[in-house]
Parts: C-alpha cells; structure tokens; sequence
C-alpha cells in the first residue's frame, strides 16, 4: 500500500490531469467498463481534474453510417479502424469536442490524457498542458496485422487513417499502451523514441477485489467469455471440448456472450449477453467465475483480455493463445497454460491437462491471483501512469 499512498499524496499536492475519451468517460460499460475503472482509479487517487466525451451521439451515428457494408464484420472493422468514407469528419469533430470539453475543465492541466487516438487535441481552443499523454489498448497497425482482417489495408480511407494517427502521436509527449507487444509497434511502426513509450498494462473490470474462492475441482467446468466467438477461438473451443467430453463425460462448458447459441451438444450451456451494469448480471457474472474450474480465451487476435484477468482475480487458471499480449497477462505453466492460436488438439491437449490435475490446476489458479493483485488492479495501472507523467512534469 506504500506505493497507493504516495501517488495519493501527490495527487492532494496538487498534480492536475484532464482526460478524454470517445464515449461516456464513466459509463461501466464503454469499452468493457475500462474507461470508468481507470478514471474512477485516477480520481480515488486525486488527481483527475475530469474526464470529457468527444465522441457526441452525431458523431457516433456519423461513424455507423460512414462504416456501413452489407458485410457485419467488415462494417465493424471499418469502424474500429476509423476507416470509414465520413471518419475524417468525425476526426475533425471529434477534436474540436473534445479540445473544448477538455479546456472547460481546465486551460491549463500538469497532464492533457487522451485514450485512444481517434482525435488530435492540439487546438487553440484546447487546453495548454505541461504534458500530452494517450494510452492504448491497440493502435492501427497492429489492428491491420490481425489474421481475420477483411478491410483492405490499401485503401485510401485506411491510408488516410494511418496518416492521421501518425500526426497524432507525433503531438505527443508519452505514450502508454497496455502491453510491450503494443509498444513495440508505437516504436516500429511509428517510429517514437523508446523512452517515451512505456507499457503501463490494465485491469480488471470489478468494483471490488473478490475474495478467492473455495473450489471443487474433481468435475472440469470450464467457462468460455467473447461477443465476438470466432476471433475469441469460440470454434476450437467448442471442438477441444467435444474431445475432452469424450474422456471426462462429466466435463460442462459454459459459453458466455454470443447472441445466438454457437454450438450445442451435451454438457455445453449457452447463456449469451450478460448484462453487467445491472446488480443482477453482474451478480450472475461472478458467480459463473466462482464455479467454474479453467477459463478458456484462445483468440486469434487479442489486443489485451480483460476476461482472462478478471478470472485471474477469482483464482481460475486460464488457457489463452500464444499471440498478441497474451501471454504477458498468463505466464504458461505459471498461472495457466498458453496454446497456439486456432489450434484445436493444442487447447484440447491443455483442456485435458487441467482436468487430469486439480492439484496443479489449483496452484495456477493461485498464482493467477497473486499476478492479479500485483500487477493488474486499476490502481496498480494508475499509480504507474502517475509515475511516468509525474517523472517529466
């Protein structure tokens, strides 16, 4: 706790951050509830002055009918990438709002934190920090390396979204994406010095830290969580389960998040949306990670797994996939097992591990934890952000 109180009493001293991001800064669920556990972190620690929206309801339709394609999967990347045929305009409104939301707060902060890079804030309608900061889950480059990609990264829309980051970044003084492998794409891709690019990681989306539960583990029940199940490794889950019940007909896999059931078939429960901004989701949320065994993520891509910490914190191991920042959340063999991504028998081979030893099963779930608590609350992530900012202050 040494280091919480020192970053408080920075804070009380009078250090002054402004942020910005592109939805509502304290909605728990923009951005899997992120957004609202970092600033809410930031301010129990006393130094968020606010936190605005540049991102108005106009924009966001702006954005949707900018990104549409008959094709779902494309009209979502186009707009995760802000690639669409209308984002250079809602780029340009997006900074304008977003400069002048900020500058209401305050003219002048010590730190100017942006999240994301769908906006450039240098206006002179904007504030005037001491220092300009933004912090990443992702960025484009690495978005259009993704192996399921169906934009065409030659496109002038996705050309014009590139320069735009580009100039984004160059503006700014630190850069604080989740994870190393992120940081070694600012620094590649974009060409930024290594010192003002600093992996800061992330945390679990829970209000509380749950206490460790008791845990049977003599019956395998493993716990699957991803809207998006294919990118997850929904498929290799359904398959790598299919012949783990072939071995352990007691073996269950529940499915989480999906609208529509993927997969049916004995000893598979599918309980799609979980609504978590409500007592009741949230309530039923914890319970499924209370009685689960193993968690299971093999994504073909993930920019970072929010999921597979929040199972950390309740002392489930994790098998997740040997891509992307995986593995810098679950250390294999440590705290979970890491397969290769869409690799069926691999995650099968990893089901049936687990299963066959619940001792070892138990002492992963128990690291798991211990790396949750250490490396991966939302103060924990806030205090090294403070550190870095406060360091070129």
């Amino acid at each position: 706790m040494a280091a919480f109180d020192a970053e408080r009493e920075r804070g009380e001293r009078g250090l002054r951050l402004v942020a910005v991001t592109a939805g509502e800064p304290f909605d728990p669920l923009a951005r899997s509830g992120s957004n609202f556990h970092l600033f809410t972190a930031l301010r129990r620690l006393g130094c968020l002055a606010g936190a605005v929206n540049a991102r108005p309801l106009l924009v966001a339709r702006l954005e949707r009918l900018g990104a549409w394609s008959g094709d779902r999967e494309l009209r979502r990347q186009r707009s995760d990438a802000a690639a669409g045929r209308l984002s250079p305009l809602a780029r340009a409104l997006m900074s304008r709002v977003g400069a002048r939301r900020a500058r209401a707060i305050d003219a002048a902060p010590d730190a100017l934190l942006q999240v994301g890079a769908w906006y450039d804030l240098r206006r002179s309608d904007g504030p005037m920090p001491r220092l300009r900061v933004s912090y990443h889950d992702g960025n484009l480059p690495s978005f259009l390396r993704r192996p399921d990609l169906r934009l065409d990264r030659a496109a002038p829309s996705v050309r014009r979204a590139l320069a735009f980051e580009h100039r984004v970044h160059a503006g700014l003084d630190l850069v604080l994406p989740r994870s190393e492998w992120l940081r070694r794409s600012f620094i590649e891709d974009f060409g930024l010095d290594a010192d003002r690019v600093v992996a800061v990681g992330a945390g679990a989306n829970l209000d509380a830290i749950p206490e460790a539960p008791p845990r049977d583990l003599r019956t395998p029940r493993l716990l699957f969580v991803g809207k998006d199940f294919t990118r997850k490794g929904g498929p290799q889950v359904v398959a790598a389960f299919q012949r783990l019940r072939a071995r352990r007909p007691d073996a269950e896999l529940t499915i989480v998040g999906p609208t529509q059931a993927p997969a049916e078939g004995h000893g598979i429960r599918f309980l799609g949306r979980i609504a978590r901004d409500t007592a009741p989701g949230e309530a039923q949320y914890r319970a499924l990670l209370r009685d689960a065994t193993a968690f299971v993520m093999p994504s073909l891509y993930e920019a970072w797994g929010i999921a597979p910490i929040e199972a950390m914190a309740f002392a489930l191991p994790c098998i997740v996939s040997r891509t992307c920042a995986l593995p810098e959340i679950v250390a294999d063999g440590e705290t979970g097992l890491l397969v290769p991504p869409g690799d069926a028998e691999a995650l099968a081979s990893a089901m049936e591990r687990l299963a066959a030893d619940p001792e070892a099963a138990r002492a992963m779930g128990d690291s798991g934890r211990t790396r949750y608590l250490e490396r991966f609350t939302w103060d924990r992530v806030a205090q090294r952000m403070l550190a870095e900012i406060d360091r070129r202050l």
